[in-house]
């Protein structure tokens, strides 16, 4: 009986990279709650019958709490 070595994997280096555009957290709020109050005002008569959830404002310590 024969046995095969599995493949050595190595990581042989890392990085980082940071783009030349960025969004702050403020500025992904800014955008994402304007969203969410045009989709709720939209559809305020689906949210009042409970056929659809309304969309939940958030903050920018939200977005710090969900990345830790």
């Amino acid at each position: 009986m024969t046995r095969k070595s599995s493949p050595h994997i190595v990581i042989s280096g890392s990085g980082i990279w940071t783009p030349p555009n960025i969004i702050t957290n403020d500025e992904l709020v800014e955008s994402y709650n304007a969203y969410a109050e045009r989709f709720n005002s939209d559809h305020g008569s689906e949210i009042a019958a409970d056929k659809i959830k309304e969309k939940p404002l958030s903050s920018a310590r939200f977005i710090e709490k969900a990345s830790e």
